[in-house]
């Protein structure tokens, strides 16, 4: 199957940050290359559904890629810098992934288990921050089912 990115733009307030990409990629594995600027991060966390894009489409086979839940169950982003989680509490960032791993049933009661398995129950409620990106990567990596 091929993935086609098809004229996608985004804004940021008055900045065009992508400005009508089109790319078809077949299996295999590629690597994004370009300045700072210009738009590889923009790209990616819109093909993983973190952002939505202002115009364009995205099509994989018969995939709707507007259908978020079903997006993140066939592809997978780890950013060079995993920050995306610094501003969530421990149990949002928690029943994200759950999410993306496609957990349908009791996400909450999972995450609370998780968390108390990892004796991380009285830092639930508080912001990741970068201090708890190991602990929070190891919970994930070992803990979600």
């Amino acid at each position: 199957m091929t993935l086609n990115i098809n004229n996608i733009v985004k804004y940021f307030g008055k900045n065009k940050a992508l400005d009508g990409i089109n790319i078809s990629l077949e299996p295999g594995i590629y690597g994004l290359l370009g300045p700072n600027g210009a738009g590889k991060t923009t790209l990616m966390r819109i093909l993983t559904t973190i952002i939505n894009e202002d115009s364009g489409t995205i099509t994989y086979g018969d995939l709707n890629w507007n259908n978020k839940n079903d997006v993140r169950k066939i592809i997978g982003y780890l950013p060079q810098r995993f920050s995306l989680y610094k501003n969530l509490t421990v149990v949002q960032a928690l029943e994200h992934i759950a999410i993306l791993k496609g957990i349908e049933n009791n996400i909450n009661s999972q995450v609370v288990d998780v968390i108390e398995k990892v004796n991380l129950i009285e830092q639930k409620d508080k912001k990741i921050g970068h201090y708890l990106e190991e602990i929070y990567l190891s919970l994930i990596g070992r803990e979600l089912n």
